[in-house]
């Protein structure tokens, strides 16, 4: 027992995580939802501690025995060292426990070694499936001193296995702070290998493109070229015994994303050739989008609903509307009232939304995106990570109503400069 260093350990721990990531392919990480991974292996490497059900400790008695010392006199008055074999009993302990095994192992580094060493080397068994784990140790007595006095027997004992379970328990303590230090910076060292890989299939992508190679594509990664995609399907599954079915109040996540990468799609393909768009106004450009999401969902245009008429509805099966609006970009103080139209729309039920910028007038679209990401920070809350910079993905919480949407917003530049015309 204590036989490695936790320094070691965690640096292994560390590795293996780096590991895995490294070996996702690019499309795995280009598709990857960040929060979902890092969830993950936070969730898989985390370091658990040893939980301790000392209340629940069982001990048994046998009959043992145990080698006395004996010191006599020599003919010289020397002392003579002897032993013998005296009856005695032996205390077994079995302390349930919870947690990660691997701790019993393991030491700090430089350390002050803990000594006396326990007494008997203890056995540990597993946690395994609803069963707790035990500490299992012996403490041996002389047979005479657990007669002489059973109630001062009774209370060595008990002083005796305190002591001997503190050894385990300390050492477990001064683990503590590294594994903590360790917890605390697990998820910002996932996310931040998450990232480091993705740039890394980024960096492809881009040398790829420069030399004109046709990479291979997986037809559920985001694209700005037109890509087969197809409605997110879900096989069915049987309604749990005993339980309440509880109804569904908004779209599917993946329904959700689905619909966002279409129209993602569909406009990144027009700002290829803004000029073919040029005199195209916000409903025109919206029939563009409409007519795409056609051929995936039955999708309505300037659809009734609610406080006034919606530019983009979908609605299917059991479940409330996706509500999307078109807007051209004529100033923040009118995409704030775009935001305020987009809520008059909704229903209770309707908690996913998106709002489509074109940009069509402004040179500086970088002006603009710095606009609307103020806009996002200082409105909205969640906001997803490591989206492209045109498209934002957060929480906004209805001041009146405290309603909660999921909000997507997404900006294309079809500027047209005037001497291009």
């Amino acid at each position: 027992m204590f036989n490695s260093d936790i320094n070691s350990y965690l640096n292994n721990l560390y590795e293996r995580l780096a590991t895995e990531i490294s070996s996702f392919s690019d499309e795995k990480i280009l598709t990857a939802n960040f929060d979902e991974w890092v969830e993950y292996f936070y969730s898989t490497y985390e370091v658990g501690t040893v939980i301790w059900y000392t209340d629940s400790t069982t001990q048994t008695v046998e009959r043992s025995t145990i080698t006395e010392p004996i010191l006599t006199m020599g003919y010289f008055g020397e002392v003579l060292h002897n032993s013998k074999e005296v009856q005695a009993f032996a205390v077994w302990f079995d302390v349930p426990f919870d947690g990660n095994v691997d701790l019993f192992n393991l030491e700090v580094v430089n350390s002050v070694k803990v000594y006396p060493p326990p007494t008997y080397n203890a056995r540990i068994d597993k946690p395994k499936g609803d069963r707790l784990g035990s500490l299992i140790f012996r403490l041996k007595y002389a047979e005479k001193e657990a007669l002489d006095d059973e109630v001062k027997f009774q209370a060595k004992v008990a002083k005796d296995f305190k002591n001997e379970l503190a050894l385990y328990q300390n050492k477990l303590a001064a683990l503590q702070p590294k594994i903590n230090e360790f917890n605390g910076y697990l998820k910002a060292n996932i996310l931040k290998l998450l990232t480091a890989r993705k740039e890394k299939a980024d960096e492809l992508n881009r040398v790829a493109k420069a030399l004109n190679i046709s990479l291979p594509r997986n037809p559920n990664a985001p694209n700005v070229t037109p890509i087969p995609l197809k409605r997110v399907m879900k096989k069915p599954t049987k309604e749990p015994t005993g339980k309440p079915v509880m109804p569904e109040y908004s779209i599917a996540d993946d329904d959700f994303k689905n619909i966002i990468n279409i129209i993602n799609t569909c406009v990144a393909a027009m700002e290829m050739t803004p000029i073919s768009f040029e005199n195209l106004g916000e409903e025109a450009l919206r029939d563009v989008i409409l007519a795409t999401l056609s051929t995936h969902y039955q999708v309505t245009g300037e659809t009734l609903h609610k406080g006034g008429k919606t530019d983009i509805l979908i609605q299917f099966e059991n479940k409330a509307a996706y509500v999307g609006e078109c807007k051209i970009w004529h100033g923040a103080k009118l995409f704030d009232e775009a935001i305020t139209q987009l809520k008059s729309y909704t229903t209770w039920r309707d908690t996913k939304v998106s709002i489509i910028i074109f940009n069509k007038e402004n040179a500086n679209f970088t002006a603009l995106l710095k606009t609307i990401d103020e806009w996002v920070k200082i409105n909205t809350t969640n906001l997803l990570p490591l989206q492209p910079k045109n498209i934002w993905n957060s929480t906004l919480i209805d001041k009146d109503t405290s309603q909660q949407y999921q909000l997507h917003i997404a900006v294309y530049d079809l500027y047209v400069k005037p001497n291009s015309r």
